[in-house]
């Protein structure tokens, strides 16, 4: 995943493989500074490194001038977390975990200035894609994301918040992309939380 603040590019990528690492074979996530110097060249450097194993996926968020990057887990044998973190500098710090399992997608999106992440869970532990995925929400007293909405998925492939403006109203959605002929299906905002729509 990419994105840029303040005029400096980031670039993370999972489970890559470092040329300049001895040991070469360990998988390790990467994340990437990318500058344009004074010559006008672009300066690329390694700024961080995750050297964790069964990262399966990354995103990068920028809100302002704020940067968050997540990564998620193949877990097979305990529920695991998802850590999330925030730009401090030069480096990115642990700043919230997260309940995912066997996530393939994660979504942050805004509504009327709240903070939202879905994470989108791929499959159970003892293997089946029948699950549920979370919708988090920030608390800005306790500067934490809490499960805010689950919503039932089967091998979620998609999940991608959109909005449409209407009679001086925005409106709020989320698609779901399921897997195996179970349908997908579009969320609206109502009251607080998201709920199914039925097209015609």
């Amino acid at each position: 995943d990419c994105r840029a603040v303040k005029n400096v590019g980031y670039v993370a990528v999972v489970n890559s493989i470092s040329s300049a690492d001895d040991s070469s074979e360990i998988p390790s996530s990467f994340v990437y500074s990318v500058k344009i110097n004074e010559r006008n060249e672009l300066d690329i450097d390694t700024m961080q490194i995750f050297p964790e194993p069964n990262q399966i996926n990354v995103r990068l968020w920028s809100r302002n001038d704020d940067l968050f990057l997540i990564y998620t887990y193949n877990a097979n044998a305990l529920p695991s977390t998802c850590t999330l973190y925030k730009l401090f500098g030069e480096a990115f710090n642990a700043t919230d975990f997260l309940p995912c399992q066997n996530s393939r997608v994660v979504e942050f999106f805004t509504i009327r200035k709240e903070l939202f992440i879905f994470i989108g869970n791929y499959h159970e532990l003892n293997g089946t894609t029948n699950t549920f995925s979370s919708i988090m929400r920030f608390n800005a007293t306790t500067k934490k994301f809490n499960i805010h909405q689950k919503l039932y998925t089967n091998a979620i492939r998609v999940g991608k918040h959109f909005y449409l403006d209407y009679n001086r109203q925005r409106q709020h959605f989320l698609f779901i992309g399921n897997s195996y002929d179970v349908p997908s299906i579009v969320y609206k905002f109502v009251n607080g939380f998201f709920v199914p729509q039925i097209g015609r």
